[in-house]
């Protein structure tokens, strides 16, 4: 072993060496050190992958903080993260929004900004496949005045105002309140006169199927399953038309006049009042399409051109 004086040594790689000693040796070995060049290669490349791991902890720590302090949603099964609605369903946000109309019938009347939390309703009216689950769960009845030939992805119709709290219910979801259905409705801005985008035509919602109506020529004549239209408002299908909807209030024709200004819903009736029915059939004409308007019906009535759609509040 030979020892010679030491020539200046080469600058160390700062970033991956950055903790051995600035003051360098005075002398140094040459030749003969069982530590070759490989093994400097390989130390390096074991410190650029101590560096890396290092790295990648701190930025874990880093996000891990983060996620505490703005809050991760956790999600079930059936439900998404962002408001917790169950698969199928819309999140519609709260908010104040002017209910009624001056320019409908009296019992729209007056029109008063009232405030809603926020909800999920479905996409889609409840179709006759998923009423059949409730049927063969023994919790719901099927009606005997279905069409012959209806087929299952078709709005379930024929329900009578208990048969459709029954499903919602059993489905772990409410019907949704008059306030509620004609706050989607309205849309984002709360200000549409019918629920789908731009001018109510015959090509965006099935109604008017009377001879006396504008859109009887080339009508179905039968409620069309979802998808057939373009989604309305948040992205509902259906709101406009096809088969008027169950809502969960009582109907009274001065209710505007009395009700609360947060959440409000009619409850005050017996078992056998009108309860109100939402967004016109396929039978109806444009007047009664209007996201304002109200319809009274029997709670035992069952029609062929009567369905619903559900609602629920997110779960905390």
């Amino acid at each position: 072993m030979v020892l010679t004086p030491q020539k200046k040594p080469p600058r160390p790689d700062l970033q991956t060496f950055h903790f051995l000693a600035p003051t360098p040796p005075t002398c140094h070995i040459r030749e003969t050190s069982s530590f070759s060049r490989g093994d400097r290669e390989r130390l390096h490349t074991q410190q650029n992958k101590k560096v890396f791991m290092m790295n990648t902890r701190r930025l874990c720590i880093v996000l891990g903080a983060v996620l505490c302090v703005m809050g991760w949603p956790q999600s079930r099964k059936g439900w998404s993260r962002s408001k917790r609605c169950q698969r199928g369903m819309v999140w519609i946000p709260g908010g104040s929004f002017v209910r009624g109309s001056t320019r409908g019938r009296l019992d729209e009347r007056p029109p008063r900004k009232i405030k809603l939390s926020g909800y999920c309703l479905d996409r889609t009216e409840v179709s006759m496949k998923d009423y059949r689950k409730c049927v063969r769960a023994g919790r719901c009845k099927m009606p005997a005045a279905l069409p012959k030939q209806y087929s299952p992805q078709r709005p379930m119709v024929a329900v009578t105002w208990h048969d459709a709290l029954t499903f919602c219910r059993w489905a772990n979801k409410r019907l949704p309140t008059e306030a509620e259905w004609e706050r989607a409705a309205k849309g984002k801005r709360a200000n549409l006169r019918y629920p789908v985008r731009g001018k109510l035509r015959c090509d965006k919602a099935n109604y008017g199927a009377l001879p006396s109506y504008p859109c009887r020529k080339g009508h179905p004549g039968i409620p069309l399953k979802a998808g057939r239209y373009k989604g309305g408002p948040f992205g509902l299908q259906h709101m406009a038309g096809n088969v008027s909807e169950w809502v969960a209030d009582c109907y009274s024709p001065n209710y505007y006049k009395k009700s609360p200004r947060t959440n409000p819903q009619n409850k005050r009736c017996n078992p056998r009042q009108s309860r109100v029915l939402r967004g016109g059939s396929l039978s109806s004409p444009p007047a009664d399409i209007r996201t304002a308007a109200r319809i009274a019906a029997w709670a035992y009535g069952s029609f062929l051109d009567v369905g619903f759609r559900c609602a629920s509040s997110p779960t905390k």
